[in-house]
């Protein structure tokens, strides 16, 4: 019986979410909420599933944690945010290189995050497929019941929840920073790619 299930994925990709439908159909299986190590992922002794997630909407996502001044984003003048960004964009080229070499091995899942957000149940049943996992086949987890219990457990905050949110006006600064640059014009080529191949 399988034990351990880690959801490793790029942060702001949903894992945390994704993870309390798992537990919804399997809670013995110990799930690791948040992981964020590309470099476990071709370990053939872990059932991993990860989440790719457009990088415009996850690399934003993230810098919007930590850039929520907008005196901090104005102008993109700001050395330490351009920094953070290129940092992270080089993270998710990371996750990316594991992507190309590994979908379709039998202890990795990759996921697509919006097919995950609009039908996390449909995703669960199948990641539990894949691995051969048995699970409740007349449980159906209720996204507004997950929801619920996530906004109870207190994950969500303005910018540190798990769930979508209508945008700030910082966000959208963040996003059309992001989304015009060409820095990240490469790996989000890479990205629809991958997604092609999931």
């Amino acid at each position: 019986m399988v034990k351990h299930l880690l959801v490793n994925a790029y942060p702001r990709s949903g894992s945390i979410f994704f993870a309390n439908f798992i537990i919804e159909h399997r809670p013995e299986i110990l799930s690791i909420n948040s992981l964020h190590v590309p470099y476990i992922l071709d370990n053939p002794n872990i059932l991993s599933v990860s989440i790719i997630r457009n990088p415009k909407e996850a690399i934003s996502s993230y810098l919007y944690m930590n850039f929520h001044n907008e005196k901090q984003i104005i102008g993109t003048n700001n050395k330490e945010f351009i920094s953070d960004f290129k940092k992270h964009i080089a993270s998710y080229d990371i996750y990316l290189d594991y992507y190309e070499k590994l979908i379709g091995v039998d202890f990795l899942h990759v996921v697509d995050f919006d097919s995950m957000k609009d039908n996390p149940h449909k995703e669960a049943l199948s990641l539990f497929d894949k691995f051969k996992i048995d699970y409740k086949k007349d449980k159906v987890a209720n996204l507004k019941e997950v929801e619920k219990r996530i906004l109870d457990d207190n994950f969500v905050e303005d910018r540190n929840g798990h769930l979508p949110r209508i945008k700030t006006k910082q966000r959208i600064l963040i996003d059309d920073f992001v989304s015009n640059s060409a820095d990240i014009q490469d790996i989000f080529n890479r990205y629809k790619n991958v997604k092609k191949m999931i």
